[in-house]
């Protein structure tokens, strides 16, 4: 056999992280909610939609964390259950690479939320993150530990992040539809993350 019985495709596909079950992923959170090319609060939905090619594809719509936007976006949601969604600029140590995370679950919003108000932890890019899931569908369950002393992201991220040129708030983009977030932040200065 070419490929190992056990092998199984990374779940970073497209530079999006998306644990897979069993899985444990290594990051440093990179971004900040008060800057919209590093982060942002949304409302998500998901659609089946014709993929121009005879068969069918989940589209998402994302849409600002605003009355407005969860209205937009329940209208479109196929289950008319939008969720509040977190899209956050990430380093991945495994990949050595810059990422982008879509935390729509409840459970880690929370948690990540209880570690940023403890006065011990705070910001969490001064630290680093393990996220693990377990199970799949309704049995999904994840857990999220701190890795590591609080410390400042290395040189070496800061220059990886940056030359992922990461721009979140393409998500909005094409009336909620979104664009290639990847590439898509300009030179200037004031854009560019760190």
């Amino acid at each position: 056999m070419w490929l190992p019985e056990n092998y199984k495709p990374p779940s970073t596909t497209g530079g999006w992280l998306k644990p897979e079950a069993g899985e444990t992923h290594k990051i440093r959170i990179m971004g900040s909610f008060a800057k919209p090319n590093e982060g942002v609060l949304c409302w998500e939905g998901w659609n089946q939609i014709d993929d121009g090619q005879g068969g069918i594809k989940r589209q998402p719509m994302r849409k600002p964390y605003t009355t407005e936007g969860y209205d937009t976006v329940h209208g479109y949601d196929e289950k008319g259950k939008p969720k509040h969604c977190w899209i956050i600029q990430v380093y991945h140590y495994d990949s050595d690479s810059a990422m982008i995370w879509a935390i729509a679950q409840r459970t880690i919003q929370d948690q990540l939320t209880v570690f940023t108000l403890d006065p011990d932890w705070g910001n969490p890019m001064t630290y680093d993150l393990k996220v693990t899931r377990q199970g799949a569908g309704l049995e999904t369950k994840w857990s999220i530990v701190t890795g590591n002393k609080k410390n400042e992201p290395s040189k070496e991220m800061k220059s990886i992040l940056q030359e992922a040129k990461i721009d979140v708030s393409q998500v909005f983009a094409k009336n909620g539809y979104g664009d290639n977030p990847f590439g898509a932040l300009t030179e200037s200065k004031d854009d560019l993350p760190f």
